[in-house]
């Protein structure tokens, strides 16, 4: 995973305290996270992506990775680091992007429902 958030919201993010937490709990989830912390640039500098692909020993094999963003941010660094991406946007924040982000991505999807019924046939 790779994040702008700090390592200490990610952290909270992994309790029950936290909403996200009930749900997922992205530290016992993601087998690597990439946080605002680790890194000296942030997105759309593609710093956390080619962290993630040298951690996974992936920098030769682009061809095999998909990035799923939901920012035009996040969308430009996967794109300045080689990456195929897939844009979902899935909150109310994010509506001035909607437009720039499907003229970015070969794929795009209205929000993670959608794209999990058109994936899982469901």
């Amino acid at each position: 995973m790779i994040t702008g958030s700090r390592k200490q919201e990610i952290d909270l993010y992994s309790t029950d305290l936290a909403e996200t937490g009930k749900i997922l709990k992205p530290n016992d989830f993601f087998d690597y996270i990439v946080t605002k912390d680790d890194i000296s640039q942030s997105k759309p500098n593609p710093e956390s992506y080619q962290m993630a692909l040298e951690h996974f020993d992936m920098v030769e094999k682009l061809n095999k990775v998909l990035v799923i963003e939901d920012s035009m941010i996040g969308a430009i660094s996967a794109y300045l680091a080689g990456l195929k991406n897939i844009g979902i946007i899935y909150d109310s924040h994010s509506d001035f992007e909607r437009y720039d982000l499907k003229k970015f991505n070969k794929y795009y999807w209205e929000s993670w429902r959608d794209f999990e019924k058109e994936m899982l046939n469901d």
